[in-house]
């Protein structure tokens, strides 16, 4: 996500809309995998992780950061992550009502 693109609707499933926004002044770039991770807590997330992600409303009123990022995804190994033009930081993850759907 650069900083010219700073808000993007990342998908839409049934009801629910994904959105991301850049919160920071530095390129950030996450895997969708850490996405998911954050709305839900991940696959193997124990019930206190899992009270902590998006999809339980977290902390912050249904919008958070993508804090648990998979750092040995390939995605981390480009020269672009690798080289600090981009940061995996400063990416909120929000979920929003879709109008289409009633």
């Amino acid at each position: 996500m650069s900083v010219k693109d700073a808000a993007w609707q990342v998908t839409a499933e049934g009801g629910t809309w994904v959105h991301a926004k850049l919160v920071g002044d530095n390129n950030a770039v996450v895997a969708f995998n850490d996405i998911v991770t954050t709305i839900n807590g991940g696959v193997n997330a124990t019930n206190e992780v899992k009270a902590q992600s998006l999809a339980q409303c977290g902390t912050a009123g249904g919008q958070m950061g993508v804090g648990m990022v998979n750092s040995t995804d390939l995605l981390c190994d480009t020269d672009e992550f690798v080289k600090g033009s981009f940061t995996s930081d400063s990416i909120a993850i929000w979920l929003v009502h879709n109008p289409d759907v009633d």
